[in-house]
């Protein structure tokens, strides 16, 4: 099977936006590869492959933080560093990673119901972190609500979207099923 390139390049490499030997950065070469990261990256905006903001550091120096191509397929704003995008799911594992990180720390204990954190939550005594995180809460999903489009217009705050869908029964008991749900 033959693979697709674009630039010379295998596609399969824009899966993490680098190439499959990545040179190590030094002091020596710092600039060369910033510009060779920027020209890679203006390069996948023009091939229409990638559009949005990106940071790249390496320990505490920022060597990346700008915006590439149009917020939306109609080039009516161009990104930048401060664009606010809407990336639903993709917090998910990012969170999961730091609440694992912070249990593995001895910080936060995945096992904790969080009544701990939302005392006058319903049920709050029988969820714990870990459904929350793998979906096993019960917690109806709020995006199912009849009044979801509506709210998803709102900027709404953590507990204000709580509230939204805390009322609601459980969909099951916690811990006894899978469901996916927005609301964890």
């Amino acid at each position: 099977m033959e693979s697709s390139k674009t630039h010379g390049q295998d596609k399969s490499s824009y899966l993490c936006g680098l190439k499959k030997k990545s040179p190590l950065i030094t002091l020596e070469n710092a600039d060369s590869i910033i510009q060779q990261a920027d020209d890679y990256l203006q390069s996948l905006v023009n091939d229409k492959v990638f559009s949005g903001s990106v940071l790249i550091a390496r320990n505490d120096q920022i060597l990346i933080l700008k915006g590439y191509g149009c917020s939306e397929y109609i080039c009516q704003e161009k990104n930048t560093s401060q664009t606010i995008y809407r990336i639903g799911s993709v917090t998910k594992p990012l969170t999961a990673i730091i609440v694992l990180k912070l249990h593995e720390r001895k910080q936060l204990d995945i096992k904790n119901k969080i009544s701990l954190y939302y005392p006058d939550y319903p049920h709050g005594n029988e969820i714990t972190i870990k459904n929350l995180l793998s979906n096993t809460s019960g917690i109806f999903n709020y995006t199912d609500l009849e009044i979801f489009e509506q709210k998803c217009t709102e900027n709404l705050t953590i507990d204000q979207l709580i509230e939204v869908f805390k009322t609601e029964p459980l969909q099951f008991k916690p811990g006894s099923e899978y469901s996916y749900s927005n609301s964890n």
